[in-house]
């Protein structure tokens, strides 16, 4: 974090060089980061700002977004305000906040941390009801759970774990 970026050649000389600022977003008014393009918007409510500022930020987000964007645009930035406020505030403050904020929901990459979030605990599940029935899983069988990423595929597994006599059996295709 010095403000200066270096690309070197093998023989140590210089072939780029960046230069730049510092910017610790925590140090600057909400109103500054309000100001400025767009893109930066979800970082209004990481600035300095007090707790009971917040619902005035969140406000003058969602008007320049309303103005300003595209409706894929406010999807994106509302679900990165979300993901960013999450580093500084409880889940309750930011639900309360951004309980008015719509289209969120309907953001891809809203729905794609939502289902990875759900065929983690489908995973997790598995593995408990499994380990009741079966045993503790090898460290193969506990790769291949962990390697599934489609939901259904979890589900099903899950549903078969009363069907089958074991590990092997409820991990061979149907």
């Amino acid at each position: 974090m010095t403000g200066l970026l270096q690309h070197r050649l093998p023989d140590d000389l210089i072939y780029q060089e960046f230069r730049y600022n510092v910017v610790r977003i925590w140090e600057r008014q909400a109103d500054e980061i309000l100001a400025g393009g767009l893109a930066t918007l979800p970082l209004a409510p990481l600035a300095r700002v007090k707790e009971n500022e917040l619902p005035a930020v969140i406000h003058a987000m969602q008007e320049r977004l309303d103005r300003e964007a595209t409706k894929n645009q406010a999807e994106t930035l509302w679900t990165a305000t979300y993901l960013l406020m999450g580093l500084k505030y409880s889940d309750e403050l930011i639900d309360r906040l951004l309980e008015g904020v719509q289209n969120m929901e309907e953001s891809v990459t809203y729905q794609k941390i939502l289902k990875k979030g759900r065929a983690e605990e489908a995973k997790r599940i598995l593995k408990r009801q499994g380990s009741k029935r079966f045993g503790k899983p090898e460290p193969l069988i506990e790769a291949a759970i962990d390697a599934i990423a489609d939901l259904d595929r979890l589900e099903q597994l899950s549903d078969r774990v009363l069907e089958v006599a074991g590990w092997e059996e409820l991990l061979a295709h149907p």
